[in-house]
């Protein structure tokens, strides 16, 4: 659809079970995405965070509707 000026795809993930069968699941979808829509410019994974302590302090706790945006190390790792 469009978003503003942008077109916009989006996708369902797999429901899985354990960190590593998620992550084999999200590449495997955006590889398909990816591969079916070829102009894509930027991938953005978004998912729902919640009860994720930060254990010396409490304002950093993660909590249910908060979000939270990561990059790349400087060095692409």
């Amino acid at each position: 659809g469009d978003l503003g000026n942008h077109r916009v795809v989006t996708t369902k993930l797999p429901l899985t079970v354990g960190s590593r069968n998620a992550t084999i699941a999200t590449g495997s979808t955006t590889t398909r995405l990816l591969g079916t829509f070829q102009d894509v410019e930027h991938v953005f994974l978004v998912g729902c965070g919640g009860a994720v302590p930060h254990y010396t302090d409490f304002g950093k706790h993660v909590r249910l509707g908060d979000v939270v945006v990561a990059a790349p190390a400087k060095d692409g790792q």
